[in-house]
């Protein structure tokens, strides 16, 4: 019975020192590479995907850019859906998000709408989302999976018709929190 009691007491003070030295991990999206595989050239033209790195330490980024040719309003929707790689294939997990354009630029983890100035619905005309990153301060610090792809899909929500396709490849790493982080 002491044992136990000791053992509890070990594990709170663990965790306080934890808690006080400020080891708190965030989950940090490591964008590898992306493959754009259909374009509907009705709704989009010159389409642009691509991941880079602007210096030795810094983050990989995504860029997307293109000429809209239509409008997206509500009835455009977006499937992201993160598929596990596992036993050299990719195989869809639970993880998934399938929203109105309109909603996708107010979702917390992107936030298009704040960080590009985009607002519903998008008219046509040429549009560049530069350095697109997760914000990881409000994700989750645990994740079911470390490497994946992420299966984007912009379709019409009444016709289910495809107007985009592509592939996002990532990691899930957990990171120390830093200063650069937000709490």
């Amino acid at each position: 019975m002491d044992r136990n009691i000791s053992i509890r007491n070990c594990s709170k003070f663990f965790t306080c020192m934890v808690l006080a030295i400020g080891i708190a991990t965030a989950l940090e999206v490591v964008f590898e590479r992306c493959e754009m595989v259909y374009v509907n050239p009705k709704y989009f033209s010159n389409v642009t995907l691509n991941v880079r790195r602007y210096s030795r330490n810094g983050s990989y980024n995504l860029n997307l850019g293109g000429k809209v040719l239509r409008a997206l309003d509500k009835n455009v929707s977006i499937a992201l859906i993160l598929e596990e790689y596992l036993h050299n294939e990719y195989q869809p997990s639970f993880v998934q998000f399938k929203f109105a354009t309109c909603d996708m630029l107010k979702f917390p983890y992107i936030d298009l709408g704040k960080r590009y100035n985009l607002k519903c619905p998008i008219k046509p005309g040429y549009v560049m989302l530069r350095n697109l990153t997760v914000l990881a301060a409000n994700f989750p610090a645990v994740f079911p999976f470390e490497k994946g792809r992420v299966y984007v899909k912009f379709y019409i929500t009444d016709t289910e018709e495809t107007m985009a396709l592509g592939y996002v490849y990532a990691s899930f790493k957990g990171s120390r929190r830093s200063r650069h982080f937000a709490t």
